[in-house]
């Protein structure tokens, strides 16, 4: 019996019994419960913690509110001691800051104006409105008031009314410390009494009680705002405490449920398969070990019910397939001979169908060299039998005649290059078969070759945004074939040329050389557009090409390729990044241990 149907029928069973549904309820109404607990935890922890954020921020304030009084007291008492009037800016400037309209430093509530540095540099600017006066510790922010600020901190009424109460006390008392500062600057013969007078104010029991009635709102606030964050964190751990109950609750309801869901799924479990699950994974194990368990004949008797029973019922059926089985492989046995017969001649259709794309891709690259020849030709006999019907007539015009010429030059011209390209691939379709044509060994300098060899091919480029550099030794000799050389370096150049400038602007190529050892290290590079990996795997392939139809015809890697191993008796390497141009070097011995041997010949491009 198949497991997925197995599956299937006891999630059909299951279903269709009230009992699992009523269980399946308990599970669903657990879950609810357990997820809102967690819920609620989570959002009285938050609630928690943004209580005690907004203690932070009010403590933050209502310090604030209390330092600038402090800070507007010891900076005006400064300034009557000792007449320095960078205390009267200072004064100034912190009454300006705390009623938004000087900018707030940054980090205001942090120490700030006791770290103030104050020189004598300095004290000339004291007096001059908007000079720097003193050096800032922090940079300047927004402009804001620190009643704005305090009505934005999320105070209560109640608290927001103390400190409200205690800024404007606070600003009242500018105005007595501004009498202070005002006698401070009079002069004249009286001005003993009036130093006496603005310390009476500053010092005096007045000032002290104002200064009192100022701090006693704040404190008042400061036991309200501790009360309200009491307050709101013992909600949230009644509320905490209450989700921990749920929580505990529902999972013990999980956990009963489970159980009965357990106990529940295994009775079903052996109605629907007959049996229970140990005794059916022994059947099991009998049958992943190779042998087909016997049906107990009490169980022969009765109908088959379960899985169990329809699983001997399979067993009984494999008994018969297995027999099966045996009469087959001793048909296959019979049957073998004539199916490697068979095998044989389709490697043989194979190789002949792999040589028919090959030799349809030559052809399908000749049709348009040829097709265009014929074309042009066709063309100039038209021209030509009209040309004679003109003047079998007698009116023949000098215009035509001219036209004539034009027309028959461009089609000679046509005729002529495409027959050149058919004799071409023609000529290096033939190169394939490497003993067609033979070559000498000589002796031969390799710079002279290289520059030669250039010289051939500057038709190819000389009209072409390609620049090539040769690095070749003078004195660099070999004793080889350098027909085969030549026509290796020939091919190399010519498919850089072709495939290089492919969405690049220009090129450049290098040929370099020198003594590797016992070899000759010959380097030709590129910084074209490279070859692509899967590309790289088959370059080498006669008749491989990406340009099939467009101008390759896909054996000069290949003829390259013979003519360094076989008639060079070298090794050739190709390294390239897709993209970054590539490299071949080419090892060549020497002194060529072989004889003189055919090689390729390719007619080079004029």
């Amino acid at each position: 019996m198949d497991i997925s149907s197995l599956r299937a029928a006891m999630i059909r069973q299951i279903a269709r019994d009230s009992f699992t549904l009523v269980l399946a309820l308990f599970v669903a109404v657990a879950c609810v419960a357990v997820a809102g607990a967690f819920y609620t935890m989570r959002s009285a922890d938050r609630d928690m913690m943004e209580a005690v954020r907004r203690q932070q921020v009010s403590s933050q304030l209502m310090d604030e509110l209390r330092q600038s009084s402090d800070d507007l007291s010891r900076l005006v008492r400064s300034y009557i001691e000792t007449g320095d009037r960078r205390y009267q800016r200072a004064f100034q400037d912190v009454l300006a800051i705390r009623n938004g309209t000087a900018p707030r430093p940054l980090q205001y509530e942090r120490l700030y104006w006791d770290l103030v540095l104050a020189d004598e540099a300095s004290l000339p600017l004291a007096g001059q409105p908007g000079a720097a006066w003193y050096a800032k510790p922090r940079p300047d922010g927004a402009a804001v008031a620190l009643r704005q600020l305090m009505i934005d901190a999320g105070f209560t009424p109640g608290e927001l009314f103390q400190l409200i109460t205690a800024e404007r006390r606070s600003t009242a008392l500018t105005s007595l410390e501004g009498d202070a500062m005002a006698l401070m600057e009079k002069q004249g013969p009286d001005r003993a009494a009036d130093l006496s007078k603005a310390r009476a104010l500053l010092f005096g029991p007045a000032y002290h009680l104002a200064k009192r009635e100022i701090m006693l709102p704040i404190d008042q606030c400061g036991e309200m705002v501790a009360l309200r964050t009491r307050q709101e964190v013992a909600h949230a751990e009644a509320r905490v405490r209450q989700a921990q109950y749920v929580f505990l609750l529902a999972v013990a309801m999980l956990l009963a449920v489970a159980a009965l869901m357990v106990m529940h799924v295994r009775l079903r479990t052996v109605m629907l398969l007959g049996t229970t699950p140990e005794h059916l994974q022994e059947v099991l194990q009998q049958l992943a070990s190779g042998s087909l368990p016997e049906q107990q004949q009490e169980q022969q008797q009765a109908a088959p019910v379960g899985a169990l029973a329809k699983l001997h019922l399979t067993a009984e059926r494999l008994r018969q397939l297995m027999r099966e089985n045996a009469q087959l492989e001793q048909d296959i046995v019979v049957r073998s001979a004539e199916l490697k017969q068979v095998m044989d001649e389709l490697i043989q259709n194979q190789t002949v169908a792999a040589l028919g794309g090959l030799v349809a891709g030559v052809a399908h690259e000749l049709n348009t060299p040829i097709g265009n020849a014929v074309l042009a030709s066709t063309t100039l006999g038209n021209q030509l039998e009209t040309l004679r019907d003109i003047h079998q007539q007698g009116q023949l015009r000098k215009s035509q005649l001219a036209g004539f010429l034009d027309g028959s030059e461009l089609a000679c011209a046509i005729v002529t290059r495409n027959l050149q390209r058919a004799a071409e691939l023609v000529e290096a379709f033939k190169l394939i078969a490497v003993d067609q044509a033979s070559g000498r060994r000589n002796c031969f300098g390799l710079h002279k070759l290289v520059q030669a060899t250039l010289f051939a091919l500057e038709p190819l480029y000389k009209n072409k945004p390609v620049t090539v550099r040769t690095k070749v030794p003078d004195g660099l000799e070999l004793d080889s074939f350098p027909g085969a050389l030549e026509q290796v370096l020939v091919n190399l150049v010519s498919n850089a040329v072709l495939h290089g400038l492919e969405g690049r602007a220009s090129i450049a190529i290098d040929i370099e050389a020198s003594y590797c050892g016992e070899l000759v290290l010959i380097t030709v590079r590129d910084d074209g557009a490279g070859i692509p990996p899967e590309v790289q795997r088959r370059v080498f392939e006669p008749f491989f090409t990406t340009r099939l139809g467009g101008g390759g015809s896909g054996l000069g890697l290949y003829l390259v390729h013979q003519l360094v191993h076989v008639t060079l008796g070298g090794s050739l390497t190709l390294h390239s990044v897709y993209g970054q141009g590539c490299r071949f070097e080419i090892r060549l011995p020497i002194r060529s241990e072989g004889k003189e041997q055919p090689v390729f010949e390719l007619s080079r491009v004029a």
